[in-house]
């Protein structure tokens, strides 16, 4: 659930304003979680029982939020979810002269329980993806797209035995069979002995470059000069090579 902590000045949220914020943050999370989560409280604080550097301030707005149901994946979906938050508190502190601040805790879902029932039991994995996409309609620009996870590729396009080759009507660009990689552990990797001749003309690739063989060229791109290059170098945060590589692609 979200939960938002609303620490705000005497008077600045009056009851429809409450209700108007309660009712844009809970069809915002709606998006991934039921509405019933959402749970908003306001605190309201006397005059000059805010201070800020040590002098009362008497405009400004707080806004707590803990995160226990969800977390924020990634840097760009962070920064989109944030300006998102400050575009839906606008019209309650921005537009009325407030100063705020946003903080957001996000907490161990296992830590979690409603009335004595686990969180973990009602994610957001029981959701179809018709109901997640319906959901997104109300956001600008988000769209919905279905992820296969790695356990089902597997399962749909292992081959266990590995005695079969895929012929011109097989269903997938690669089948997979089970085998021990050179590091040692088993895991899935593609059947050597594959073909298709009726998608797609046999032509033979050149060897992949080695790890680092481009480092070069790749950090000109991303504005590094040479001294700058050979520094890293120094400090080993990049090199040409990989000293352990023969371990895992023995010739």
């Amino acid at each position: 659930m979200p939960l938002w902590k609303v620490y705000h000045p005497a008077g600045a949220f009056p009851a429809e304003d409450k209700k108007a914020l309660s009712e844009r943050v809970t069809n915002l999370a709606n998006i991934y979680i039921p509405k019933f989560y959402v749970v908003l409280i306001f605190e309201e604080l006397a005059k000059d029982s805010c201070f800020e550097g040590g002098v009362p301030h008497n405009k400004f707005v707080r806004f707590k939020i803990d995160y226990m149901a969800r977390t924020i994946p990634g840097p760009i979906i962070r920064e989109w979810w944030m300006k998102s938050l400050d575009e839906l508190i606008a019209p309650f502190v921005r537009d009325k002269g407030y100063d705020w601040e946003i903080a957001i805790d996000e907490t161990p879902v296992d830590l979690w329980s409603l009335q004595d029932v686990s969180a973990l039991s009602t994610c957001i994995r029981d959701l179809k993806a018709v109901d997640i996409a319906e959901r997104l309609t109300k956001v600008p620009a988000a769209i919905a797209v279905r992820v296969t996870r790695l356990d089902e590729l597997r399962a749909a396009c292992e081959d266990p035995a590995a005695t079969s080759v895929p012929g011109p009507d097989d269903p997938y660009s690669v089948v997979m069979h089970r085998a021990v990689h050179p590091s040692g552990h088993k895991v899935s990797l593609p059947l050597p002995s594959w073909y298709r001749p009726s998608k797609t003309k046999i032509r033979w690739l050149a060897h992949a470059p080695s790890p680092g063989a481009d480092r070069l060229a790749v950090l000109a791109d991303y504005g590094f000069n040479e001294e700058e290059i050979g520094g890293l170098a120094a400090r080993r945060i990049t090199a040409d090579g990989w000293a352990v590589l023969h371990h895992y692609l023995p010739h």
